[in-house]
């Protein structure tokens, strides 16, 4: 997501016309852009931008159209800030980023459940989407020693008592989550529930109705924030580990939104 959102930005703001190969974004979004057919980069005359660090905003995909007069463009890497869409074409990106109706229907389907299951028939009690990932970052060593993190208990509880003396009263708790089992054990003791058994849109797309959210870490987290209209967006401060070769990868201003929440 944040590579299709950074070529949109980069593209516009260099006057040139972006194009992508078919990706999995297709079949859940609305995208402006169809899917084109690729040559492979040494095939053809590209302008070939790259780079190694994943989450930098680089001031030289400004001048991009300079560099590259009369040649197609091609970007390699992840391009994960949103520096590079946002706030310029923040709209642009959250319509095309809008949910296709069968994934938005079985979201708010999901929610209506919850919903009567908590006695809230009437819906009028607050929601919160808590996101948890956990399960990947920790099965894979080179993750972890790379510098991933996922956010313990005290954060989400640290969260959940911020919104509560925020003035988010009886609320009904969501949560989407990779590790169900571990979700259960420490957020025990509140009115939560835990989506199962749902594809990954589906949950980001339950997350974007919540009237607030906690976050974890990550593109996920980042775009179920960006695509909601949440009052409070709170996010994990401890990931990347501090002195990580991820964080020195890594500009965290340029990656979550300034008025969001960062808590651990």
């Amino acid at each position: 997501m944040f590579i299709y959102a950074s070529l949109w930005g980069i593209a516009k703001k260099n006057g040139l016309t972006p194009t992508i190969p078919f990706t999995k974004l297709h079949d859940a979004f609305h995208l402006d852009l169809s899917p084109e057919q690729f040559f492979d980069l040494s095939d053809c005359d590209n302008y070939v931008f790259g780079m190694d660090e994943c989450c930098l905003y680089d001031e030289r995909t400004e001048q991009i159209f300079q560099r590259a007069v009369g040649r197609n463009v091609s970007l390699w890497g992840y391009f994960q800030s949103s520096r590079y869409f946002h706030p310029e074409h923040e709209t642009d990106i959250r319509r095309q980023f809008a949910f296709k109706e069968n994934i938005d229907v079985r979201a708010n389907d999901i929610i209506k459940g919850f919903r009567l299951r908590s006695g809230d028939s009437m819906q009028k009690r607050p929601s919160v989407g808590i996101h948890i990932r956990r399960g990947d970052v920790l099965v894979k060593s080179f993750w972890r020693n790379f510098g991933f993190t996922v956010a313990t208990r005290e954060y989400f509880r640290h969260a959940m008592e911020y919104l509560k003396n925020k003035g988010v009263i009886d609320p009904i708790f969501l949560v989407c989550t990779n590790d169900v089992e571990w979700s259960r054990q420490n957020l025990a003791g509140f009115d939560v529930h835990f989506v199962e058994n749902q594809t990954s849109h589906v949950d980001m797309a339950i997350l974007t109705h919540m009237n607030h959210l906690i976050l974890s870490a990550g593109t996920f987290s980042f775009f179920a924030g960006y695509l909601s209209s949440a009052q409070h967006i709170i996010y994990y401060k401890g990931w990347p580990r501090p002195g990580s070769k991820y964080a020195g990868m890594m500009d965290l201003s340029s990656f979550w939104l300034p008025e969001w929440i960062a808590m651990e």
